[in-house]
């Protein structure tokens, strides 16, 4: 296994990442509201990203980008901004204000503050069609194929809380939505039903969710620790706790950064980020539903990102923020993104 690290976005985390085309990490900057995309497969092209005009004026907060790689979709504040991947330019802009009940418009009065309609998550479901949420708690469907496209073409109002996260399942064309009020709300948006799975986690935060066409499972991110994995009938479920600091004896101290995690099928590992500086390996049993930690992969002590440690609280400090993982299997590469801009990447990692 092999190790190496490269400072992203220079005095500024990164809130938003996507890895695509197996060499390629397109990350959001939270401070400098920078694109940029990095070509992972060798130290030389590492220093050089290419770097995309400054459409944001505010935090990235999400990012994807098309089945093709055509497009990117990037949204900050309420504005989700379509991009061009090899012009690098923009070609449509959306607000992320939800529809009018029982009317085509869109729900934007004069001098509004757009900080209630505020993107935390969108997610690119086909080639036209894209799919966001946010403060407002609605999920808002985009169809560029549409004259106004600007307007969502589906809107549904989904609990009273934030919807942090968004994951689409191309197979059974249904989106899930996780809230700040615990639950997971699943959208199939052939017949517009909605299903609502509920947690025993009591005033625990959901902060990520995906989807897997496998059995059609779900992983999702809670902020008390918790890793779920089930499936959608819930016939199968499993769940683990990340490391994560204590404040007590018997009370998890909350996580206040987007931790995502990855399930992957063909092995039935899960990765996930931590707080601590170490991303977690763990082995998924179908047999018997039961979840054991297989390694953690650390920071090295002479890491470049030791040197620009921001102190968050006493617990977290930036550069151990390991927020974003991914593992490219084609490649055996792992990668992860910390909050004081540097990505980390294992060569070899299995």
């Amino acid at each position: 296994m092999k190790y190496r690290s490269f400072e992203a976005h220079t005095n500024s985390s990164i809130n938003s990442c996507v890895h695509f085309n197996n060499n390629y990490l397109l990350t959001g900057g939270g401070n400098d509201f920078r694109l940029k995309l990095h070509n992972l497969s060798s130290d030389d092209k590492l220093k050089s990203p290419i770097l995309f005009p400054k459409y944001h004026t505010n935090s990235i907060n999400a990012l994807d980008i098309s089945q093709t790689f055509d497009f990117i979709v990037s949204a900050s504040n309420d504005n989700i901004i379509v991009i061009d991947v090899i012009r690098r330019t923009k070609l449509h802009s959306m607000l992320n204000s939800p529809m009018v009940e029982g009317t085509e418009q869109v729900d934007i009065q004069p001098n509004t503050n757009h900080a209630k309609d505020q993107v935390l998550d969108c997610k690119v479901l086909n080639d036209c069609m894209i799919a966001s949420c946010g403060v407002n708690h609605h999920l808002n469907v985009f169809d560029l194929r549409q004259p106004n496209f600007h307007k969502p073409v589906y809107s549904i109002n989904l609990g009273n809380d934030n919807l942090n996260c968004l994951d689409f399942n191309k197979s059974s064309y249904d989106i899930s939505i996780g809230s700040s009020n615990g639950d997971l709300y699943t959208v199939d948006i052939r017949n517009q039903n909605l299903m609502i799975d509920k947690f025993d986690y009591k005033e625990s935060s959901i902060l990520n969710v995906s989807k897997y066409e496998k059995d059609d499972w779900n992983l999702i991110n809670f902020d008390n620790g918790t890793i779920e994995l089930l499936n959608r009938d819930k016939s199968k479920t499993a769940n683990y706790k990340i490391l994560n600091p204590t404040t007590t004896e018997n009370a998890i101290e909350a996580i206040s950064y987007k931790l995502n995690s990855q399930y992957i099928p063909t092995s039935n590992y899960i990765i996930n980020g931590t707080t601590q500086g170490v991303v977690e390996v763990w082995k998924y049993n179908p047999l018997t539903s039961k979840i054991s930690k297989l390694k953690q992969l650390s920071i090295p002590p002479t890491s470049p990102s030791d040197t620009t440690l921001k102190n968050v609280n006493s617990n977290q400090s930036a550069a151990k923020v390991l927020s974003y993982v991914h593992y490219n299997q084609s490649t055996n590469q792992l990668i992860s993104t910390s909050g004081s801009g540097f990505i980390h990447i294992w060569d070899y990692v299995f």
